[in-house]
């Protein structure tokens, strides 16, 4: 998957040993990520990504804005 725009780009591909590689570029301190890419960046499932993401936002940690 490739995504260009003026501001980012995320590039996410298969090595040749068949592990997830991911290379971002990002602008103003913000990479934006589908959950599913988070899951397979981290190596884990799209609900381990989930729980970690109602955890921090209930912590306060991060706004929803």
């Amino acid at each position: 998957m490739v995504k260009n725009s003026e501001k980012s780009k995320i590039i996410i591909y298969q090595t040749e040993d068949g592990k997830t590689r991911v290379e971002v570029r990002f602008e103003y301190e913000n990479v934006w990520l589908a959950q599913k890419l988070m899951a397979e960046l981290f190596q884990t499932t799209v609900a381990n990504i989930n729980t970690h993401l109602k955890n921090i936002f209930q912590s306060r940690e991060l706004d929803l804005s």
